[in-house]
């Protein structure tokens, strides 16, 4: 990754604790590094590529809720 913009920490997958999620201005992409429960974390995976100029970012929870009348 070159030019990393954007960093948050956040348990994404639900499983050994807070990932790192980053943006890479200079790549154009948004990598996941897993948090392997024992201090590392894993190598970084690219979740979104060819992105222009990423930049923050933000996780959070959606609840959906869709009613049939």
């Amino acid at each position: 990754m070159s030019y990393v913009y954007g960093i948050h920490i956040a348990d994404l997958d639900g499983i050994n604790g807070n990932d790192i999620i980053a943006s890479s201005a200079g790549d154009g992409k948004l990598v996941w590094y897993a948090n392997n429960g024992d201090g590392t974390f894993a190598d970084g995976v690219d979740i979104l590529t060819g992105l222009l100029d990423p930049g923050n970012i933000v996780t959070g929870k959606l609840m959906l809720v869709i009613l049939s009348i």
